[in-house]
């Protein structure tokens, strides 16, 4: 497994032939965590958590080799989808706030005092109940909502979560108060992120948030949110930053400082009958990560997906700029022609299955999944 893994990686890295960020690969988790779902570092500890139907725990992780050292329960908490962790000074916040159904009525946040954490194994929660102010359709619809969330972060005096936006792939923002209780969660602003937002991460002391996601095709990204006004959180600078060429394709789901560095964490995920493993990541922050890639709002777009014979793209680029790989990242040799404004490219010759178009453009990477039929 890891040898195809490592293969994968490297051929990928060739065909994109670009390095935007240096990320490091800490260590394998250990299989307990392997639905790692968010990550805070507090008191020298990187912490994790599970997400739906696993134990109510923390989980205290070594860094060296991805062991559990230590677990804390939280006695009267439940465990129905819990996708973040964060923190401020006094409290530990969980979220369980996945939703990918789009019909959970019972939406909450455990706080927990760190006091405590530090001193005990089984402790109690504080619960934030909340609902959305805009959503008046329960209807379950997996993976088809508007009203799914999977990060949440202390932001000032309040907790801030970003929607995974499964109809639009845009992320939202909603606001509520840290304290116990039963609130509204009011929207406060939008972006058009073109991917799934699972975690966050703020660093108050440069006024930054760090988010981590991926595509529905399981390319991962991190996206950089810095220079926003207090209102708004998408007023700044937003840079989204792929990283499918260092970690490969990825369920990324928990992201957190740690001073100017950063851990990031994936989930386990079959795909395509490959095992990818439960991984930790780290990298350093860079301000000059606002240079690298901006978010192109227009849509890239393969028709038709699934194809038997030719791909149009919608968006034009040089030819030596678009590779296709499979999925060990094996580069695919096709012919690729101009019609109108669209780009063809002939997969009539390859196996049936799954494979990716990279398209290189001066300021991002496109990573874009197709089925060939």
């Amino acid at each position: 497994m890891r040898t195809i893994f490592s293969l994968f990686l490297l051929l990928l890295l060739n065909s994109i032939n670009a390095q935007y960020i240096t990320i490091s690969e800490l260590t394998v988790l250990n299989y307990q965590i392997k639905e790692t779902s968010g990550l805070i570092f507090f008191d020298g500890r990187l912490i994790t958590i599970n997400d739906s139907g696993n134990p109510s725990c923390l989980y205290e992780i070594d860094t060296i080799n991805g062991n559990i050292l230590r677990t804390v329960t939280i006695e009267n908490a439940s465990n129905t989808d819990w996708e973040d962790i964060t923190q401020d000074s006094l409290y530990i916040y969980i979220a369980d706030i996945g939703n990918n159904h789009g019909n959970r009525t019972d939406l909450k946040i455990y706080r927990i005092l760190k006091s405590e954490y530090l001193t005990n194994d089984f402790i109690l929660a504080d619960t934030i109940l909340f609902s959305y102010n805009n959503q008046t359709d329960f209807t379950s619809n997996n993976r088809n909502t508007e009203f799914d969330a999977e990060a949440l972060s202390v932001y000032n005096d309040s907790l801030i979560i970003f929607m995974k936006d499964w109809v639009n792939n845009t992320t939202r923002t909603y606001t509520l108060s840290k304290n116990p209780g039963t609130y509204i969660a009011f929207e406060r602003n939008s972006y058009n992120i073109n991917g799934l937002i699972t975690g966050s991460s703020y660093n108050s002391s440069q006024n930054i948030f760090m988010l981590c996601g991926y595509t529905e095709s399981l390319a991962p990204f991190i996206v950089n949110i810095s220079n926003f006004d207090e209102s708004d959180v998408f007023s700044g600078d937003i840079n989204k930053i792929d990283i499918t060429n260092s970690i490969g394709i990825s369920q990324t789901e928990g992201i957190c400082f740690s001073n100017n560095n950063l851990f990031l964490s994936r989930e386990k995920v079959l795909y395509q009958n490959i095992n990818f493993e439960p991984k930790l990541y780290s990298f350093k922050y860079d301000e000059n990560y606002s240079n690298i890639e901006y978010i192109n709002n227009e849509q890239i777009e393969l028709y038709p997906n699934p194809v038997n014979l030719y791909i149009s793209v919608n968006k034009v680029c040089d030819e030596r700029n678009i590779t296709v790989i499979d999925i060990l990242g094996k580069p695919i040799k096709c012919i690729i022609s101009m019609q109108s404004n669209n780009m063809l490219i002939n997969v009539s010759k390859l196996q049936n299955g799954i494979y990716f178009v990279i398209l290189k453009f001066e300021s991002e990477t496109q990573i874009i999944r197709f089925i060939k039929i």
